[in-house]
């Protein structure tokens, strides 16, 4: 998640986006079986200024919205003799215009004050993981389940914070500058942060941030992070993963070769949680990308060895018009009057059919399965 203004997301299979958007998309639960039980849908991007797209999004099923929760917004200045002094202002907010329209935060921890800062800048990597992991652990006390916000604020209805994704695309020099040293570097301040949130709030769900693998190499990043400190993939609750392969077929790839690593890790178990993507850049026009969304949502459905909890899609802000004429103009949910368009209706609809599946599975991610290696294509700038 990072600084994209323009940008709008669209999820399919739970909650999750990119700064400056609005997403719509399903979340499930994998039972022991692998078919998925439990599902809800969820929004993700900046608060629109127009509080009714809110509404309309839990008219449409939505429970959760996935926002940042960025460190240097509430702890702006160094801790003095030792003390942590937070600013919470814009992060209540948040939390309450959300309980107040009935949805759920879902935060992404990230980025650097510049006291913290190994550089000086927000995406210079923290000079110190416990002082992150002390932010993680005051955010989880006042918004996480139990919280002082929300014994504070009894007007409100409790929706505490169940779940932490843990930076962003730290396997990239824009939002993590120092990539010499990040596998090793980030995975410390994960197991960090997942420690003191954990200890805060022993049942939450603390997701690994979203790896951006089509341009570059996020299995090489995670085994990296592995092999600094092993056992880490199988401690998280679940793994953050940008495919921007540029077409379905090599994004179903690249997510079978995820899980296979995955196993190789003793992480068989931890769900892959889709948090961006983009499988239209090799299609044509709006209904493409809707059927291309449908066949993900289906192919996934049908393949419970792979272990997909999550799928954001990369959205582009709607162009006036909305026509096909603007690449993005295919990737929008709300027209120009705020309400969705067809496509955000469509993909409403796809995601129904797939949470719905009950086909026949298919070999994709089955164990012993044979997947190609193509790695090819690079996200929209």
């Amino acid at each position: 998640m990072g600084p994209r203004a323009a940008l709008r997301t669209i999820l399919a299979s739970a909650l999750l986006a990119s700064a400056g958007a609005v997403a719509i998309g399903y979340a499930t639960a994998a039972s022991a079986s692998g078919r998925s039980s439990g599902e809800a849908f969820g929004a993700s991007g900046s608060l629109p200024s127009n509080t009714s797209e809110l509404d309309l999004l839990v008219r449409n099923g939505a429970t959760e919205y996935r926002t940042d929760a960025q460190w240097p917004t509430a702890e702006p200045a160094a801790p003095v003799n030792g003390v942590h002094t937070y600013v919470w202002a814009s992060f209540d907010a948040i939390a309450s215009t959300l309980a107040e329209h009935g949805l759920r935060w879902f935060p992404i921890l990230d980025y650097s004050p510049a006291w913290a800062s190994s550089d000086g800048t927000e995406f210079g990597a923290p000079a110190d993981p416990a002082a992150f992991a002390a932010y993680a652990a005051a955010f989880a006390a006042r918004y996480g389940v139990g919280g002082s916000f929300w014994a504070s604020h009894p007007q409100l209805a409790a929706l505490p914070v169940t779940e932490y994704e843990i930076w962003n695309e730290e396997n990239i020099p824009l939002f993590w500058h120092q990539q010499a040293s990040a596998p090793a570097q980030y995975a410390s301040l994960l197991l960090a942060a997942r420690r003191s949130i954990k200890a805060v709030v022993p049942s939450a769900r603390v997701v690994l941030g979203g790896v951006l693998d089509g341009g570059a190499d996020a299995l090489g990043f995670l085994a990296a992070m592995e092999r600094a400190h092993p056992g880490a993939l199988r401690s998280m609750d679940a793994i953050g993963y940008h495919p921007y392969q540029g077409n379905l077929q090599a994004i179903l790839e690249r997510i079978a070769a995820l899980r296979r690593l995955l196993r190789q890790a003793g992480a068989s178990g931890v769900p892959i949680d889709i948090t961006e993507m983009d499988a239209n850049d090799h299609q044509t026009s709006m209904a493409s990308w809707s059927q291309a969304m449908a066949r993900l949502g289906t192919t996934l459905a049908a393949s419970p060895g792979c272990k997909v909890s999550r799928v954001f899609a990369y959205m582009g802000a709607p162009p006036i018009g909305n026509t096909d004429a603007d690449s993005y103009g295919w990737f929008t949910l709300f027209g120009q009057d705020g309400t969705l368009d067809a496509v955000g209706l469509a993909y409403v609809a796809s995601m129904h059919r797939a949470l719905s599946y009950s086909g026949a599975h298919g070999t994709l991610c089955a164990a012993g399965a044979s997947v190609s290696h193509t790695h090819t294509g690079v996200r929209p700038a």
